[in-house]
Parts: structure tokens; C-alpha cells; sequence
């Protein structure tokens, strides 16, 4: 394993050599927490990146997968749900600055002789989870007036009535 500057997401180029490096790096919660983008997402158990970083033409190549889970609270009614991300993909570096603007996603420059595949990783990881989480397709969601969840049971609320309607409370049916 190579050694490791600072940080366990930055290396330096000598370290890639001519063949690559292998890269175990355990996620730590923490760590997850940190790039998780929904609001209330949280790692309860660490995650994990594998994969390869080697040389190619003007750059490096990161190709590996991120895997783990997170709980995110349900859009609805706010109770967790366990959401497991798993991303397989592949990322270059390089270290001219114009290859970088014309490919953009996907690419990034290095100005020096290291590498930090952390902020990657964090991409990775955002991308990886859901946009839209429910805890069931039935969930009820929570009160509008109360904020009980209604999965768990109804409420004492009268259902609010809009007050545009008011006026056809005074209509009277004839038949």
C-alpha cells in the first residue's frame, strides 16, 4: 500500500508509477455525513471506496466503486430510510489545464505532483444517492396542522377547509 501524504485521499504521482496503485479506502460515517446532500442523511456504518489509480497519456485514471449506505429521512413523513449507494465509475486527471476545460465533467487538472481523490469521491457519492426517498409507496406523510405521522395513526385534527368553498355552504338544493 502506498504511503500516504496527510490525508488517505492524497497521492503523489511517484506513488502511481509506471503500473498503479490498488486503493482500499474505508469511509469512515463522518466522512459520508459530510458530502450526504439530503437534510438529516447520516452514516451509520462506513462505507467504502476500491479501485485503481494508474497512468494514462498526459494524466492518471481513478476507476473504482463506492459502496455502503446512509439513512435519509422520508420525504414525506420524516422517518429514516436505509438507502444503499453503490457506484461504479471512472475518473481522469490530467495534468493539462486546456484538456481539462474542453472535456470538463469527468476531468480535473492538477497543477502539481499530487493527486486528491477526495473530492471525487464525494461527487461520487452524491450522485450515488437518491434524489427522492419515501419510506413506502403508501406512506401517508404528517399532519399539515399537527405534524403527527400518519402511518402511525390518524390524528384529532378537523381537516382544514378552504375557505373559498365558504360560500357554497349557503347553497341550498331544491328537488
Amino acid at each position: 500500500m502506498p504511503k500516504h501524504i496527510q490525508s488517505p485521499f492524497l497521492y503523489q504521482t511517484h506513488q502511481v508509477g509506471y503500473k498503479g496503485i490498488t486503493l482500499s479506502l474505508p469511509l469512515d460515517p463522518n466522512w459520508c455525513d459530510k458530502f450526504a446532500p439530503p437534510e438529516g442523511a447520516k452514516a451509520d456504518v462506513p462505507g467504502s471506496f476500491d479501485g485503481r489509480l494508474t497512468p494514462s497519456g498526459t494524466g492518471y485514471v481513478l476507476k473504482g466503486s463506492l459502496v455502503g449506505k446512509m439513512m435519509i429521512p422520508c420525504n414525506r413523513c420524516l422517518d429514516d430510510v436505509e438507502c444503499k449507494y453503490d457506484s461504479v465509475f471512472t475518473h481522469y486527471y490530467t495534468t493539462n489545464e486546456e484538456e481539462a476545460e474542453e472535456d470538463g465533467f469527468g476531468v480535473t487538472a492538477i497543477a502539481s505532483d499530487e493527486i486528491n481523490v477526495e473530492p471525487i469521491l464525494g461527487e461520487e457519492l452524491v450522485l450515488a444517492l437518491p434524489t427522492y426517498v419515501l419510506c413506502g409507496e403508501g406512506c401517508k406523510g404528517l399532519c399539515v396542522s399537527c405534524g403527527v405521522n400518519l402511518n402511525k395513526g390518524d390524528c384529532s385534527c378537523e381537516a382544514p377547509i378552504d375557505p373559498r368553498w365558504d360560500k357554497l355552504k349557503a347553497l341550498k338544493l331544491s328537488g
